[in-house]
């Protein structure tokens, strides 16, 4: 560990994406927010409030200075949040993806997807955004720019991770072991 950064708040924080351009960091929490925090100087710059419940993995749209966000809505999530923050109240369900605008944190699009959506891909060069869902046992394939749904694959339980070979055009997801 070479530095801690302060100020993202007593909660955990998910999710983390780069936007190199701009020289900045975006990070989930579990208070349903978006912090942004600047490359440089390493401090927190921005905070966008959401209504999502929990945030969890993002994807950043360099061309459209958009996010992607996986809206988590697990029970087992909203129980430990009841318990953890004071005054907690649930606002939006969950099992969905939300699509903020970048530079102000206002809300685009929200894309329903099956049960507890974890990981997230865009693929810019094809228009693509591709998302697992682990209760679901699926990954939703989505236009980014339309945001319709193209088609769903059905997985073994507990699909997880993601990694795109973009030359090849071939996706790669993690199936985690129902043990």
């Amino acid at each position: 560990v070479i530095k801690t950064i302060p100020g993202l708040g007593h909660a955990k924080a998910p999710g983390l994406v780069l936007d190199a351009d701009n020289g900045r960091v975006f990070t989930s929490s579990l208070l349903g927010e978006v912090v942004v925090i600047d490359t440089k100087t390493q401090a927190v710059t921005q905070r966008f409030q959401t209504q999502s419940d929990q945030p969890m993995n993002i994807a950043y749209d360099s061309a459209t200075q958009r996010l992607f966000i996986t809206d988590q809505g697990l029970k087992m999530i909203t129980d430990y949040q009841a318990k953890s923050i004071e005054g907690f109240k649930s606002r939006h369900p969950g099992n969905r993806i939300l699509v903020l605008n970048a530079n102000t944190g206002e809300e685009i699009k929200s894309l329903p997807v099956s049960d507890g959506p974890l990981a997230l891909r865009l693929d810019e060069q094809r228009k693509r955004l591709y998302v697992t869902s682990r209760a679901g046992a699926q990954v939703s394939v989505f236009d980014s720019e339309t945001y319709a749904l193209l088609h769903s694959v059905n997985l073994p339980p507990f699909p997880q991770s993601i990694a795109l070979d973009e030359a090849r055009n071939v996706l790669f997801v993690t199936v985690k072991a129902d043990t």
